[in-house]
């Protein structure tokens, strides 16, 4: 399975305390109609971990019933336990995703045996493609490059979604897996063009739940090769990109869905709403896309 371009990490609406499925279904129209390359949904940016399962499945039926085909749509599976990762990777693939993003377990803290093996399971038993995803500050654990070259062997794990904000990192990463038959997927909107540049195939992206044919113009220049342009646009989308990070993700992206019209409503709890002190730079780099 290629995985590649812009995808977009879609937010999860909420309507008097539930999961607004016509403002889902209106997202994700609007995000087909720009262009992108894939949806993802339930992942960090989706709230997945403040929603029951009754909840999680009516929004994977949801998506993948609006999509009809037209674009791959991927489930965040992640947990703290093999078991239930597999659990729930076997129910999105019942459901109908076309792969699975799985996070290294959560507070438990495995070794890098144990790390592997996870991953290796999961892949094995649930029979989804798989796209590992390396966020350390989210769930307190690192992958090394050794255990992810050998995880990159693996058939049925197709990519990695890295958020570590290390180039190093990545650069290594890219380095050592030249050979294998994966995707190395940028998770961070500022680090596309650095991580694209160096081979990486795509981002997962926050801000293309707000600007998404912006997003795949961006993608699409570095794939090209036409380095010069893609420079340019992310330097007109860097304003954007920092408010996106004042506080932590999703807030301020449901706060500019909110500005510019679109169905987002508020975060759940124990998440709070946009501090009104951040308001004012969130509407002034929503201000500068517009005369971008």
């Amino acid at each position: 399975m290629d995985i590649s371009g812009t995808i977009t990490a879609l937010i999860t609406p909420f309507r008097n305390g539930n999961v607004d499925i016509e403002g889902l279904k209106h997202n994700i129209f609007y995000q087909l109609e720009e262009g992108v390359d894939a949806l993802l949904v339930l992942g960090s940016t989706g709230e997945m971990l403040s929603q029951n399962v009754e909840e999680r499945e009516t929004v994977i039926v949801s998506a993948i019933e609006e999509v009809q085909g037209r674009v791959p749509v991927l489930v965040n599976t992640g947990a703290a336990s093999t078991s239930e990762a597999v659990l729930q990777t076997k129910r999105a693939k019942e459901l109908g995703a076309s792969a699975a993003l799985i996070s290294s377990p959560y507070y438990v803290r495995p070794t890098e045996e144990g790390l592997y093996r996870h991953f290796c399971t999961v892949a094995d038993e649930a029979e989804l493609p798989i796209i590992i995803y390396n966020i350390p500050k989210r769930t307190g654990v690192e992958l090394s490059i050794e255990v992810l070259s050998d995880l990159a062997n693996h058939p049925n794990i197709v990519g990695i979604k890295d958020s570590t904000g290390d180039l190093a990192f990545v650069s290594s990463l890219l380095f050592e897996t030249v050979d294998k038959d994966w995707s190395v997927i940028a998770g961070d909107d500022m680090l596309i063009l650095p991580i694209m540049a160096l081979g990486g195939k795509g981002v997962i992206s926050v801000a293309a739940n707000v600007i998404p044919s912006k997003i795949r113009k961006l993608t699409t220049a570095v794939l090209d090769g036409q380095i010069a342009i893609a420079r340019q646009l992310h330097t007109e989308l860097m304003p954007f990109f920092k408010a996106l990070l004042v506080e932590p993700n999703p807030i301020p992206v449901k706060s500019a869905m909110q500005l510019v019209g679109m169905a987002s409503g508020d975060v759940r709890l124990p998440l709070m709403p946009l501090q009104v002190e951040h308001q004012d730079a969130l509407k002034q780099a929503l201000q500068q896309l517009v005369k971008a």
